[in-house]
Order: C-alpha cells, then sequence, then structure tokens
C-alpha cells in the first residue's frame, strides 16, 4: 500500500525554517574552550585555553601551560608541577583569569603535659610558583592561623620583595575544653586568627608557625596556617583538639582552597605584546588588560564589551545577538548591532525602554534630565561619583624620587603637610558627627593637589567608632611599617592607632627613609625601631635628611623629633592625641612663618645623648633564619618578639 505523502503546507514549511536557523545560529556561535582536536577536561574540571591537557598536539600556548591528568584518580584529578617539583592539585579554572588550587597547611599537635621552651616553628608548607604564569591573588585570599600561644606566619617572595614577612597571633582566653563548650566560630584573635595578603604578584610564599613558652597539662591540641580563598573557610573550635586534627585537614584541603591568578606574556605589558603580531595572545575584538605578577608582570585578554568565547583562540571574540537572548534587555522594541544592542520606544512614548538602569517607555514626556549634583552625576546610565582631581601625586612618591638630592619637600614644607594632614586627622577623630578612625595612615594615602596642599585619601579601611566607645575589636589591617604594634597584638582598634602610624610618616618626613626596606641591615629594617634606637643613642643628627638638616631650625627640628617618639610609645593611652599633634605642628608652622621668631634656645635642645627609655626593645628574634619584621609589645616595661 503506498503511503500518501503530502507536501507541507506553507504555514509549517515557515516554522519548520525558523527552527532550523535557530538551531544552525545557535551552533555557530557555541564557543570553543580549548583548540580544535584538545581534550576539555580533566575529571570534573574543565581546561580552558591557553591552557591544554595534550602536550604532544601543541594544545597549551607553551610549556608553563601545560597541565596533567592524573587518570589513576576517580575522579581524573588535574596538576601542576611547581617550582619545587610538587604538585599543585587544581579545583577549577576560569577564563577570566582565576584559578582554584586545592590548599596546602603548615600544621603541628602537642601533646598533653608538653613543655615548649621557646619559639619554634614548625612543619613550613610552601606555594612555589616560580617557574608558572600564576601568582598569589592578594585580595581574593587571606591567611589563617589557629592554635592556643601560636604565631602563625607567611614569608612572602616576589621578583620585587624578598623575605617580607606577616601574620597574626592566635591566643587562647579560655582553656580548649572550656571554649569547646562555649561554641565560639568567630576567627577574631580567640583559638583563630587572621590577616590580609600584604603584597601582590606574589611568587613564593612560606608558611610556618610556631607557639610561644607554654606547658599544656589537660589536653592534646593542634595549630595550623594557611591562605584560605575569603569566606571560605568556617572556624571550628574542635579544629584546636589533636583527636579532630585529620578531619579539619581533610575538611580544609578539600573546601578551602586558595585563589591564584594567571596570564600570558611573562615579561610583557600589554603594549609590548602588541608590537609583535606573531606571538600577540589576545585575538580579534578583545581586550588586553596588565597583570601584576611583579617584574614578571603579563596580560590577559578579555572579549569586548557584547562579545564572547574564548579570547585566545581564533577567530576571536563573536558578536552576542542580545535581542534574540532568552534574557530580553529591553522593554519594548530591541535591535542588535555590532558589539551592542539599541531600545527604543514606541511612537508616542518618551523613555530609552532599557532593563538595565534606564527609562522606563511612557507617555507623556516629563524632570528627565542629567544633572550634576553633592559629588554624584546622573549624566550616564549608571551613576557616578565624581572626585577632585588631584594633580601632584602621593607624598611618597615626593619623599622617596630623587632621595639624596635637593628638593621641593624643604623643611617649610615638610612641616606645612605634616599640620595638614593632622588637621585632617583631627577632624575625623574629634570634630566628625562620628568619630572616624581611619586605619591605614600612610604617605602613599596622602595626595597632593596643585597647590601642594595635603589631602587625606583611601577610606577603604576606616572604621566608624560610636562616641560612647573608645574602642573597637576588629579584624587587624594595615600596612607593615606604619601597623601599630598594640593594635596588631589585642586586635583593640583606638583612634591611637592612628596617632602611632602618623609618627612613623613623621620620621619617614624626617629621614626620606622607607618605613620597610631591605637595603638597612637586619635590626634596622624597621624604620620605627630604627628611628627610636638611634634617637636613644644620640644618633638622631646622623639619620635626619641631610637638606633638613641644613635648612631647619635646630629647636623645631628636636621638636618635631620629640613629637614623632611620643607617637611611637608602645602603649596607646600614653600617646598624645590627634588634636594636641595637629596643635603642635600649627604651633611649629606659624613659628616657621616669622623669620623675627627668637632662636636663642637652640642650645637648650641639642642634647640627645640622656633620653628616657621611651620604647625598650631588643633586637628582633629569628625563627630557622625568617626575621620577624614586626614586634609588639603589650606595656613599656616587657616586650617580646613575634
Amino acid at each position: 500500500m503506498m503511503e500518501d505523502v503530502r507536501p507541507l503546507s506553507p504555514f509549517l514549511r515557515l516554522w519548520f525554517t525558523f527552527f532550523a536557523m535557530l538551531f544552525v545560529t545557535s551552533f555557530a556561535t557555541t564557543s570553543p574552550i580549548a583548540k580544535p582536536g584538545c581534550p576539555t577536561r580533566c575529571g570534573k574540571v574543565t581546561i580552558p585555553y591557553p591552557f591544554g591537557l595534550d602536550s604532544e598536539k601543541s594544545c597549551s600556548l607553551s610549556t608553563p601551560y601545560n597541565i596533567h591528568c592524573d587518570t589513576s584518580s576517580d575522579p581524573p584529578q588535574p596538576y601542576l608541577l611547581d617550582g619545587n617539583n610538587t604538585r599543585l592539585e587544581i579545583i577549577d579554572i576560569s577564563q577570566a583569569g582565576q584559578m582554584r588550587i586545592r590548599n596546602k597547611l603548615s600544621t603541628q599537635c602537642y601533646q598533653p603535659g608538653q613543655v615548649v621552651q621557646e619559639s619554634v616553628l614548625y612543619n613550613q608548607e610552601q606555594v612555589n610558583l616560580t617557574n608558572l604564569p600564576l601568582v598569589v591573588l592578594d585580595d581574593a585570599n587571606k591567611f589563617i592561623g589557629i592554635g592556643c600561644t601560636y604565631v602563625a606566619l607567611m614569608v612572602a617572595e616576589s621578583t620585587q620583595i624578598q623575605g617580607h614577612v606577616s601574620g597574626c597571633v592566635a591566643t587562647c582566653d579560655t582553656p580548649p575544653e572550656t571554649m569547646l563548650k562555649q561554641n565560639d566560630t568567630s576567627c577574631m584573635g580567640n583559638g583563630c586568627c587572621q590577616s590580609v595578603i600584604p603584597n601582590k604578584g606574589l611568587k613564593l610564599v612560606v608558611i610556618t608557625g610556631g607557639v610561644q613558652n607554654t606547658t599544656n597539662n589537660n589536653v592534646s591540641y593542634c595549630t595550623a596556617a594557611f591562605i584560605a580563598e575569603v569566606d571560605k573557610f568556617n572556624f571550628r573550635v574542635a579544629d584546636l583538639f589533636g583527636s579532630n586534627n585529620a578531619a579539619f585537614v581533610n575538611r580544609t584541603t578539600d573546601n578551602v582552597p586558595m585563589v591564584l591568578d594567571w596570564y600570558v606574556g611573562v615579561n610583557e605589558t600589554c603594549q609590548q605584546a602588541q608590537q609583535n603580531t606573531s606571538s600577540y595572545a589576545c585575538k580579534e575584538n578583545t581586550n588586553c588588560t596588565g597583570v601584576d605578577g611583579g617584574d614578571e608582570s603579563g596580560y590577559r585578554c578579555s572579549c569586548l564589551p557584547g562579545y564572547h568565547g574564548n579570547p585566545y583562540l581564533s577567530p576571536g571574540c563573536t558578536d552576542i545577538i542580545e535581542c534574540k537572548g532568552p534574557s530580553k534587555p529591553c522593554t519594548h522594541i530591541c535591535e542588535n548591532t555590532i558589539g551592542s544592542y539599541t531600545c527604543s520606544c514606541p511612537k508616542g512614548y518618551s523613555g530609552d525602554g532599557r532593563k538595565d538602569g534606564g527609562t522606563p517607555c511612557f507617555k507623556n514626556k516629563s524632570n528627565f534630565t542629567s544633572k550634576l549634583r553633592l559629588g554624584c552625576c546622573l549624566e550616564t546610565e549608571v551613576p557616578l561619583l565624581v572626585y577632585e582631581y588631584v594633580s601632584n601625586g602621593t607624598l611618597f612618591e615626593h619623599i622617596h624620587k630623587n632621595k639624596g638630592v635637593t628638593s621641593w619637600l624643604t623643611w617649610a614644607n615638610c612641616i606645612k603637610l605634616a599640620a595638614e594632614a593632622a588637621d585632617a586627622l583631627s577632624y575625623l577623630h574629634s570634630a566628625a558627627s562620628i568619630p572616624i578612625i581611619h586605619r591605614d595612615v600612610k604617605s602613599s594615602n596622602i595626595l597632593l593637589d596643585e597647590s601642594y596642599t595635603a589631602k587625606i585619601s583611601d577610606f577603604g579601611a576606616s572604621k566608624l567608632i560610636p562616641i560612647d566607645q573608645t574602642q573597637v575589636t576588629t579584624l587587624v589591617q594595615g600596612t607593615l611599617g606604619y601597623l601599630d604594634p598594640e593594635y596588631f597584638q589585642t586586635s583593640q582598634l583606638t583612634e591611637k592607632s592612628d596617632v602611632y602610624s602618623f609618627g612613623v610618616l613623621l620620621v619617614e618626613l624626617l629621614t626620606r627613609e622607607k618605613p620597610l626596606s631591605l637595603e638597612r641591615k637586619l635590626e634596622d629594617r624597621n624604620l620605627a625601631i630604627y628611628y627610636i634606637l638611634s634617637f636613644k643613642e644620640g644618633r638622631l643628627m646622623e639619620i635626619v635628611d641631610p637638606q633638613l638638616v641644613r635648612e631647619a631650625n635646630e629647636e623645631q627640628l628636636v621638636t618635631m623629633a620629640n613629637l614623632a617618639m611620643k607617637c611611637l610609645y608602645v602603649v596607646g593611652d600614653d600617646r598624645p592625641t590627634m588634636k594636641e599633634v595637629a596643635l603642635e605642628l600649627q604651633g611649629m608652622r606659624n613659628q616657621n612663618r616669622h623669620p623675627w621668631v627668637d632662636q636663642s634656645h637652640r642650645d637648650e635642645t641639642s642634647n640627645l645623648t640622656n633620653q628616657n627609655d621611651l620604647y625598650p626593645m631588643p633586637s628582633n628574634a629569628n625563627y630557622n633564619g625568617i626575621q620577624a619584621l614586626e614586634n609588639s609589645c603589650l606595656d613599656n616595661t616587657q616586650c617580646k618578639s613575634i
């Protein structure tokens, strides 16, 4: 029997053609992940080019991007070999430039009754990226330490810095077994501490730690130090106990990754790479962005707005058809353009018809005008904050650029800038409606406008202090070299923490030396300690910048030197307030303006050899050759190195 075959109706043919075109369009715009013929996955991990799994088929950009796949594990595990030829197990790679790797922990356990006679560093772990196009991503990670009377240390190196030490201190206010009943899960110093990753472009990180002198009579407990992705680690008091250590290590390595940045074009900026089209990694319709990898800075590629795809593979990124996507960007009429789209309203309507913060379509035209008011520009689709343009850079640049030559940073200008900065901080502390502690006072956060007036900047770490409080407990933040040792030790933030940092700034102005410098000998690397010891030994004039020695009124020079010393007192309560500092500097500034001021008292201030013991400080402790650059003291009579 013959089958009855009838032609499709025009209506059905139209629908069939539409779906066929939709299928072809969808297939054609699928973005490639790897090079043609190369595998795209190892186990559960997708491997995007420029990384590749099969080096024999040239699936990667070059040898450093070759990823090994361990098929003996279930599921298969991708990994890289670091500078020590050890495995970095990969959890995921994003095309945006991040890689997450399985964590490495420095751990040590102590038995009941074990006596620790001195601080000893245990079980160092390394992350060595020196042969890989990877760096530790500073703002996506934090440094964690858990333990009792435990100092967790991270020694970081890049091509720009060597032996840079940071860390945190974890103490137990109550015995671990009591803490277990209290179930304290915070990581603010009681059993668990944390700190920020202080530098960009880190290629080598040594993680270690040790307990201070202690005797544990009741229970076995453990310590650990590691770098963790922000918000991924949750502290449990049970982690301190030796019987739970294996479970803690497994939980942390499985669920708390470390985040790295990857890049291409080692030792090349975007501008340099674009000059050689044969090796330039970014393909069509892409942007090039520089990546801070120290002296080995490279770059990364990304698709232009309105395009998608793998920016490292030909033919590059392709246009996104926004108007045909599942998420309609317009409320009414949408028209696709190359790299973008336009929205419009029907005839008789006003507005732009955009969903992403635009103006909806409305019938009657109305007070929709672009305005600029109170530092907010509403002229663009997304409102912008408008800031004063500060044209003369940072105070740090002017202090340390062309060091050793005569500059505009005269004694009079040093007093002027110090007084202006002190006035601004005094306002924050005592005149603002709610007191504000800046928490990161340093010369690179003082900007100079066109008339060289000092402006305090960067309030990202600032803290509002309720009027009825004088201190708050908070995660320690700040910059090494300027960081208040009392705040570092106790996590108790007060306005006197800013006073300490300002004292370091005064010393920086007086000496033209950096707060931390590897160019000075080991015991003098910390500028505050170097200055205090020199002051006490009567060597002030040896370390003050020669230009200031020539220009300054000796009485004023000693007055500022003494003011800096007061700001650097170990105990915060002994330091002056910023208001008192500002008043003293303003008095010096007023004196400096009048040439007829009596200067007959210079000789009375010249004896610097019999100073009181303002800052008792032993030489820095050395743990297995690792130098702790920051010291912390609890009072004026006893001081211990970290």
